[in-house]
């Protein structure tokens, strides 16, 4: 059980970190589009403004998650 939820706190940093980079990559295309084709970088800046959101928004989900693990495993310690 225990070796499971670690696997589970990883992929949700690991998803949470992809959001990130899906953010930064944007970023970088929005330089590279802005002076050839202004509506692609636009698009590009929708992509980085989701990319920050759900960064956030994962963050916060999996912190809360992982506050109630941790409540959850001080409740179930204190029953044995």
């Amino acid at each position: 059980k225990h070796k499971g939820m670690k696997a589970k706190k990883q992929y949700l940093k690991t998803t949470e970190w992809m959001w990130l980079v899906v953010a930064v990559l944007s970023l970088v295309e929005i330089g590279a589009q802005w002076t050839i084709d202004r509506s692609r970088a636009y698009l590009f800046l929708l992509f980085a403004i989701t990319g920050v959101v759900m960064f956030v928004l994962r963050r916060k989900a999996r912190l809360a998650m992982e506050a109630r693990w941790k409540s959850d495993q001080g409740l179930s310690d204190s029953d044995e």
